[in-house]
């Protein structure tokens, strides 16, 4: 039996001919995304084109499922597209909100067969509503035409077509809503770890053109003032 083994910072994956091995590694945030893939394949269990949880380890954050045939791909047919849509559809019935859906995650067959894998930063439906559920199926929903609109617009109802307009333009406000708050995050600790000094907080390029004025200026008041302060050394000059 043939193993591939994938290890990155967060996981080791270990793929064999029939199952998949997804082990967890002990950092910040496993535990969340362990438990959240668990039960997301609990709810799912049956669901064409998502792998079937084997089994699992609470004490080691280790779970055995299903392999699924097919490869990542850029392109694809209608006909996947639409496996695309009908699993993003059902796993949100189920209770499943998938979010994003990069092209790593989408497998295709030989055969033209669709399958979604990677659960572990899903959102659970808990409970008969919340505001925060819908949210998550409207992100869900987004990427899902948004995926379909860059592949074949024609897939989409005039509806969904807006839908993604308006989407992406919402995004695009938050991306430059996450740029300020980033920055005046950042400006703030730098800030604080050094307010004893309040010029070391600025920018290195602002640093760089305050260095040398604060020198000279440092420089121009300390001639005069040291040698009021130390006659001996001025006249010394003339010895």
């Amino acid at each position: 039996m043939s193993q591939t083994i994938v290890s990155t910072k967060k996981m080791v994956v270990t793929i064999g001919d029939e199952f998949v091995w997804k082990e967890f590694k002990p950092v910040p945030g496993a535990k969340k995304r362990y438990y959240t893939e668990k039960e997301a394949l609990h709810l799912l269990r049956g669901v064409h084109g998502v792998p079937t949880l084997v089994s699992y380890s609470d004490k080691d954050f280790h779970l055995k499922i299903s392999r699924l045939n097919g490869e990542g791909c850029e392109k694809f047919s209608d006909s996947a597209l639409m496996q695309i849509r009908h699993i993003a559809e059902e796993t949100i019935k189920r209770g499943v909100a998938r979010h994003s859906l990069p092209l790593r995650d989408i497998l295709v067959d030989k055969d033209d067969n669709v399958s979604i894998v990677d659960f572990e930063r899903a959102t659970l439906k808990n409970g008969s509503f919340s505001l925060f559920w819908f949210a998550s199926t409207l992100v869900t929903k987004f990427h899902l035409c948004r995926l379909i609109n860059n592949q074949n617009p024609e897939l989409l109802s005039v509806k969904e077509r807006n839908f993604v307009r308006t989407g992406i333009f919402f995004r695009e406000i938050f991306n430059v809503y996450q740029l300020i708050r980033d920055f005046i995050r950042n400006t703030y600790r730098r800030y604080k770890k050094n307010q004893c000094n309040p010029v070391s907080w600025l920018s290195d390029q602002r640093k760089v053109a305050l260095n040398p004025l604060h020198q000279n200026h440092r420089r121009q008041n300390r001639g005069p003032a040291c040698h009021l302060r130390c006659p001996d050394r001025q006249s010394s000059q003339w010895r």
